[in-house]
């Protein structure tokens, strides 16, 4: 169940804890408001202050209503990263180009939804992709 998941992720002694879920009602998560080609001292001034700040989030497919069985989401998402030529994308940024995306491609029948994890974990940070070589 959706809450037993919040209590397990806020039990996870990380950083950064992203939750990416491509299922039905999976927007019930949310609170309702290799080797890489570069490191962290190598970011942007503005990359690390996310980064140093612990973070809780999760990219859903998904209000809380049911997705679509054959996922638009998943498909926008992987060519999103698979053409990506950022260093360092947030995971703000993912969503920000590939929410709209969704919605128009299944006819607004699906919409993806970005959030804190309730639990009081989150500090304001984000999730950093670091691009692999």
């Amino acid at each position: 169940s959706n809450s037993e998941l919040k209590e397990k992720i806020n039990t996870i002694d990380s950083k950064h804890t992203l939750i990416i879920s491509d299922a039905c009602f999976s927007g019930a998560l949310l609170d309702t408001r290799g080797s890489t080609s570069a490191t962290m001292s190598d970011a942007p001034d503005v990359v690390k202050r996310y980064y140093n700040q612990k973070s809780r989030r999760a990219i859903t497919s998904s209000d809380k209503t049911e997705a679509l069985d054959n996922s638009i989401f998943f498909d926008v998402m992987i060519k999103y990263l698979q053409k990506n030529t950022e260093i360092y994308l947030s995971c703000n940024k993912l969503f920000g180009n590939i929410g709209e995306t969704v919605v128009n491609q299944s006819n607004g029948v699906q919409i993806p939804q970005f959030g804190k994890i309730p639990g009081g974990k989150d500090e304001g940070g984000s999730f950093i992709f670091i691009r692999m070589k």
